[in-house]
C-alpha cells in the first residue's frame, strides 16, 4: 500500500498541515453533549487526537496498517482505530452523528460509493464534512508537482476539483469554502523527499524521469522560500447534512 511507505514522510511534513485542518474543523463543529464521530481515512490519528478532548466517541478507520499502528500508539481516550475500507464500512446503518473525511475523497476513484456509505452510516440529521486540495495558487506544492509532471509530458493537464459534488444530492444544506493551509517544508530537497512516496513520482522511476521532476520541484521550492513565501495547499471544505426521516 502506498501509505504504508508514506507514514514517516507524512509525520515529518504534512501532519502539522492536517492538524491545522483539524483545528479548523473542530472550531466549526463546536461539538457539544455526547455523540459519535467517524474519522474516515484517519491516517495516523492526528485529527482524532484533536477531537478526543471532547466527550464524544471517536472511531477512526484507514486501509493502511502502518497508519493504524501509529494511531493506536497514541493511546487516545474515547478513540478506537481499525483497519478497513471506507468504500465498504464495517458498521451498521445510522451509527454516527458526524462523518469526517479529511483529504480522503480526492484520493478515490469511486466518490459515489464513498458518499453512499457515508450517508448510510450517518444518523438522521447527521453531518458530513469533507476536505480536498485545490491546485491553483503559485505557492501550492501540488501545483508545482503537477507542473513538473507536465514538463515531462506525464500527469494531468489541468487541476480540476474532484468530481463528486453531483453525488451530494442526498444531503441538504451543502456548503463549501476554500482556505489556504501552510505546509511545513524548509527546502526544495525536503519537498522532494516528501513527494518521493507519491504514486505519480514513483511511476517516473520506470521512465528515468524522476530526477528531472525533482530538480524542477527543488529549484521552484527554493526560489519561493527565498522570497519568504510559504508553501501551501488550498483546501476546500464541504459540509452537508443528512436529510432527517
Amino acid at each position: 500500500m502506498l501509505y504504508d511507505n508514506f507514514v514517516n514522510a507524512y509525520e515529518k511534513t504534512f501532519e502539522e498541515c492536517s492538524r491545522t485542518i483539524g483545528r479548523i474543523l473542530k472550531a466549526f463543529l463546536q461539538l457539544k453533549g455526547k455523540g459519535h464521530l467517524l474519522d474516515a481515512g484517519c491516517g495516523n490519528g492526528c485529527i482524532s487526537e484533536i477531537f478526543c478532548s471532547v466527550d464524544w466517541e471517536i472511531t477512526g478507520i484507514d486501509l493502511s496498517k502502518s497508519m493504524i499502528s501509529r494511531a493506536l500508539g497514541r493511546e487516545l481516550p474515547n478513540c478506537q482505530f481499525l483497519i478497513g475500507d471506507c468504500l465498504k464500512l464495517p458498521f451498521g446503518s445510522g451509527i454516527f452523528d458526524v462523518y469526517l473525511g479529511n483529504l480522503l475523497i480526492n484520493n478515490l476513484k469511486d466518490p459515489k460509493t464513498l458518499l453512499t456509505e457515508a450517508y448510510r452510516v450517518l444518523k438522521p440529521d447527521g453531518m458530513i464534512l469533507l476536505t480536498y486540495p485545490i491546485c491553483r495558487l503559485q505557492t501550492d506544492l501540488l501545483k508545482i508537482m503537477k507542473s513538473a509532471l507536465r514538463s515531462v509530458k506525464i500527469g494531468p493537464k489541468s487541476s480540476k476539483p474532484p468530481n463528486f459534488l453531483q453525488h451530494l444530492s442526498e444531503f441538504s444544506s451543502v456548503q463549501h469554502s476554500c482556505i489556504p493551509i501552510g505546509l511545513n517544508l524548509k527546502s526544495g530537497l525536503e519537498a522532494c523527499q516528501f513527494l518521493s512516496s507519491l504514486k505519480e513520482i514513483k511511476q517516473l522511476e520506470k521512465l528515468n524521469l524522476k530526477q528531472a521532476v525533482f530538480q524542477f520541484i527543488s529549484s521552484k521550492v527554493d526560489q519561493l522560500l527565498s522570497q519568504n513565501k510559504c508553501l501551501v495547499f488550498e483546501i476546500c471544505f464541504v459540509v452537508g447534512k443528512k436529510l432527517g426521516l
